[in-house]
């Protein structure tokens, strides 16, 4: 810890010490000294003492000449070295080093090269001693341009050096060790070293003032080295005469560091307001550059979603509350600017000169925020629109013969479109400075209803910015695949469009006027139930993207007219059967009504027990009808279909009328019993009247019948018609009694000659009806005219008469008419 000539002192007293130790402990024997050796070993210690003593006084005799030279000049140098007129103290700028980053990292301010060779002592090379006392010049390692230590990693131009010089450094130490040694200094040199203390505060002040100057100087932006330009001027002119005319031996020279520092404070309280301002003007610029303007939209208080209208027209009047407070926040940018003019320059004009480049700046910032703005909220609006958080909700509604949208699609398009238009418009809010000024621009009226008036905004310098342009680009294809989207959903609903035809009744009506039973209507209304049930199933709500579907008043109507379908279905049914609960109804009442009629004379008695027959047979039929109208009625029941009350009272009393009236019907019968066998005999005898009329008749017709008149076939078929109307009475006849005769159990009778001349008349209706085509045929080929009369034709037309003749069966060809009428076809 020692400085040079101190240390080589103390090392030589040291030396000496461990030499003289062993020569004392010599002494202390006796004779030991007087010997050979130890006269030898007591005159080499004796010769190495004095040389030691000789190198002591030496070095202090050369050291003293040095600084009694030297160190006056070392006081009359100046405190600070300008770094730009001793560039020869700096290693080359191409070997730059990044300095540690460490709290207790200091500036290369001081000077390390020395300006003088340190002292070298002649003596014989030989000794070791003087090879290790000798001292080199110092190399200097220090660079014109360092890394600012504390991560900003700026450049930091060394532009001043504390020119305290090590030599004088070192001497005021040397000075105190020498001292301790016991070497008397003279009284200049003690006056010197009393100020060793006052001149490393002065060191260490002007560090400090030195570092504070580098580190503010190299912490400027453009800017504010720009509008600072006179303040900075202003410092270096109070540092300035630290490098010529104030040295380390002037009184004064501490009230120079303080007035540096004083010009620095001044300058750091103007820098931390300009500061202050700015990071105001950033924090209100990071409110643009982040800035939302599309907030999450609330829903209703039942939790629902608002509609297309009602959102979009949420989002307007919160993009205007949000702009409005944004435009406040950019009209508060030119005030704080006049306030940095203010502070820099005393004025409040807005338009300084020197001001310019500032106002240019901030114009350019608040252009890159707007930019910024635009692209982050039509990106943020892309990604809410087309995302999968649902924002607001669309009804699907049935307008036959289409599905639709409440709102149309074409308006949701369209107002997605002017809703993303209107996020690129957002610059047109924020009116642009003058030129050279924070000023606003001042709105310029125009007379002329025909021009508009210029735009004085960042708008069209932002709609032309390209980042701008190609964020705006994909709105046609995010609404194209929105489109496309909702079109296959409302695609895949058309396979239900039958159900909305608006001719219900027309297709109702044709399948109704087919015979259709109760199962029939049945089936066809399960379709359209099961049908209308499967609605309940499906998913009221489904969401393309963020637009939320509403299937409810869609399904509706589709249940509505699943509904139509089946009241009409049912009206049909209804209709259908309710006449026949009425007819059913109508026969009931009859039949018990006639079956309680009077039984006093024949007539009577056939009515009576011509009902109980009837009720006998139609018994099951009845029963059956009433079954299918139970069934019908319980169809429209389950499908709720409305009928009176009173049909469904009816209803529940068909079968037991109808068993009361069967088992009514024996008791009438049992009754009746006694009677019906008195009436037999005469019905007999009616059976005998009856036979004795068809004789008479058969007789006449093979006495006196068409067969018994020759070659005269109109005579022939007008007696045909006599005897076929006098045969339709005798059949009419012949079936009241085959009813008389099963209301009263007599067997049946057959009649074969009645058969036989019906069989007759038959055959003869056939000659007739082909003698008579002919006639007609005949008289009409006799009114042809020869030039118009094709004989094959005729030829061929009477021909196919014969054919057809002969075709005939041979009992009707081979009797007395059939001969008569095939001569008349030939003979023709």
């Amino acid at each position: 810890g020692f400085p040079p000539i101190a240390g080589a002192i103390q090392w030589t007293r040291f030396l000496f010490t461990r030499i003289k130790l062993p020569m004392i402990k010599f002494r202390s024997i006796d004779r030991l000294l007087q010997s050979e050796q130890g006269t030898i070993a007591k005159h080499r210690f004796m010769e190495i003492g004095i040389v030691l003593k000789e190198y002591e006084e030496e070095l202090y005799t050369k050291w003293l000449d040095n600084v009694i030279k030297y160190l006056p000049i070392y006081l009359k140098q100046s405190l600070l070295i300008d770094a730009e007129q001793r560039s020869d103290l700096f290693l080359d700028n191409n070997y730059q080093q990044f300095i540690n980053n460490s709290p207790t990292y200091r500036l290369p301010l001081y000077i390390t090269k020395q300006d003088l060779n340190r002292i070298s002592i002649s003596i014989d090379s030989t000794r070791s001693i003087v090879n290790k006392l000798k001292l080199y010049k110092e190399k200097c390692h220090l660079f014109q341009y360092v890394y600012d230590p504390m991560g900003t990693k700026k450049k930091i131009e060394i532009k001043y050096l504390i020119n305290y010089d090590p030599n004088l450094k070192e001497s005021l130490i040397e000075c105190c060790y020498l001292e301790k040694l016991g070497f008397n200094l003279p009284e200049s040199i003690i006056q010197i070293k009393l100020q060793y203390s006052k001149f490393e505060q002065l060191s260490n002040e002007l560090r400090l003032m030195l570092e504070n100057y580098h580190l503010t100087i190299s912490s400027l932006d453009t800017i504010e080295v720009s509008i600072l330009q006179s303040y900075i001027d202003d410092i270096q002119r109070t540092i300035q005469p630290g490098t010529s005319r104030i040295s380390f031996g002037e009184i004064g020279n501490l009230d120079y560091v303080y007035e540096c520092k004083k010009q620095l404070e001044k300058f750091h309280s103007i820098l931390n307001q300009i500061r202050k301002i700015s990071l105001d003007i950033h924090e209100h610029l990071e409110t643009f550059r982040f800035c939302i303007i599309d907030p999450i939209v609330p829903r209703h208080n039942d939790g629902s979603l608002f509609t297309c209208r009602e959102y979009f027209e949420f989002l307007d009047n919160k993009r205007k509350e949000i702009i409005l407070s944004l435009k406040r926040r950019y009209e508060l940018i030119g005030p704080l600017l006049t306030k940095v003019e203010g502070l820099v320059f005393g004025t409040n004009t807005g338009k300084h000169k020197n001001m310019h480049s500032i106002y240019t700046y901030w114009e350019h910032e608040i252009f890159t925020c707007l930019v910024e703005l635009v692209i982050r909220n039509i990106c943020q609006f892309y990604e809410n629109i087309f995302g999968t958080t649902s924002l607001f909700i669309v009804d699907v509604i049935l307008a036959p013969p289409h599905i639709k949208l409440q709102p149309p699609l074409e308006e949701i398009i369209n107002s997605i479109r002017r809703s993303a238009h209107g996020i690129s418009q957002l610059p047109k809010h924020f009116i642009r400075w003058l030129h050279g000024t924070c000023i606003s621009c001042p709105v310029i009226p125009v007379l002329d209803e025909n021009l508009q008036s210029p735009d004085l905004t960042f708008n069209n310098d932002v709609k032309q910015h390209p980042d701008v342009i190609s964020t705006l680009k994909p709105v046609r294809s995010y609404a194209s695949r929105l489109v496309n989207g909702i079109n296959q959903i409302l695609t895949q609903l058309l396979t239900y469009n039958d159900l909305w035809k608006n001719d219900k009744q027309k297709y109702t009506s044709r399948f109704a006027l087919k015979s259709r039973t109760y199962f029939d209507y049945d089936e066809i209304m399960k379709v359209f139930f099961k049908i209308n049930q499967t609605f309940d199933r499906y998913l009221i709500n489904k969401n393309i993207y963020s637009i939320e579907l509403c299937f409810k008043q869609f399904y509706q109507a589709l249940k509505y007219h699943c509904n139509e379908w089946i009241n009409h279905y049912g009206q049909h049914l209804y209709n259908k059967i309710s006449n026949k609960l009425k007819e059913i109804d109508d026969i009931l009442n009859n039949l018990y009504q006639n079956l309680n009629h009077d039984t006093d004379t024949v007539p009577d008695l056939k009515f009576v027990l011509n009902i109980i027959t009837q009720i006998n047979q139609q018994q099951e039929l009845i029963g059956h009808q009433i079954h299918d109208i139970i069934q019908s009625y319980q169809i429209l029941n389950q499908y709720h279909f409305e009928y009176p009350y009173t049909e469904s009272i009816l209803i529940q009393t068909l079968f037991p009328r109808l068993i009361e009236l069967v088992e009514q019907s024996h008791i009438v019968q049992h009754r009746l019993k006694p009677i019906r066998e008195r009436f037999r005999e005469i019905i007999q005898y009616d059976i005998e009247l009856f036979q004795r009329m068809i004789d008479e008749l058969v007789d006449k017709f093979d006495k006196y019948g068409p067969y018994t008149i020759d070659n005269d076939l109109n005579q022939m078929f007008l007696l045909i018609k006599q005897y076929e109307k006098e045969i339709d009475k005798i059949e009419q006849r012949k079936i009241e009694l085959i009813n008389i005769m099963k209301l009263f159990y007599i067997p049946l009778i057959n009649y074969p000659k009645l058969i036989r001349i019906q069989k007759e008349i038959n055959g003869l209706n056939i000659l007739f009806n082909l003698y008579d085509e002919f006639k007609k045929n005949k008289k009409l080929w006799s009114n042809i005219l020869w030039t118009e009369l094709n004989i094959n034709d005729l030829i061929n037309n009477v021909d196919l008469f014969i054919k057809n003749f002969r075709r005939l069966s041979q009992d009707i060809k081979t009797t007395v008419v059939g001969h008569t009428v095939e001569k008349y076809l030939i003979g023709n």
